[in-house]
């Protein structure tokens, strides 16, 4: 395991950081620090922030955690239907 949670990979790094600059940083923690990236996070940084979080029932964990899923899909598939795309 790296020191950062994107194990220092700077393609990870990359596609976080231009994320933030285009205003598209979903983040796990929307209530406590909108815009917070976890990707660009230090292993530790992480765990404070999800330790000072304010508590939240297991179902609301379960949908937010089926929600992101859901995003990093959707950009996933979004990014290889372009890739794929004939140039013209």
């Amino acid at each position: 395991m790296g020191s950062h949670v994107s194990d220092n990979d700077p393609e990870v790094i990359e596609k976080a950081k231009e994320r933030h600059l285009k205003g598209k940083t979903k983040s796990h923690f929307p209530e406590e620090a909108p815009g917070w990236d976890e990707a660009l996070a230090s292993d530790s940084e992480a765990v404070v922030k999800a330790e000072r979080s304010n508590p939240k029932s297991i179902k609301e964990m379960q949908d937010q955690t089926v929600e992101c899923l859901h995003d990093e899909m959707e950009e996933e598939s979004d990014k290889v239907g372009k890739s794929s795309e004939p140039n013209s």
